[in-house]
């Protein structure tokens, strides 16, 4: 699940091809996170090694988002 929610967030756009915003990644990342913890899924996106990737991907993409402001 690491590799697909970082290929998730490397190819998040709007439909209209614009990047999100950072803090609204961070939100759906939250939402995720979130999700899966109402169903017991028994590992924290936020702090494990296992999502290190992922939490990095998602980094890079808010990082790319504030440069093109």
């Amino acid at each position: 699940m690491n590799m697909l929610l970082a290929s998730f967030f490397m190819n998040l756009k709007k439909f209209n091809g614009e990047n999100y915003e950072p803090d609204t990644m961070k939100s759906i990342f939250c939402s995720i996170k979130r999700f899966l913890k109402d169903r017991d899924y028994g590992t924290n996106l936020m702090t494990s090694e296992i999502f290190h990737h992922a939490r990095e991907m998602l980094a890079t993409k808010q990082k790319i988002a504030k440069s093109h402001g």
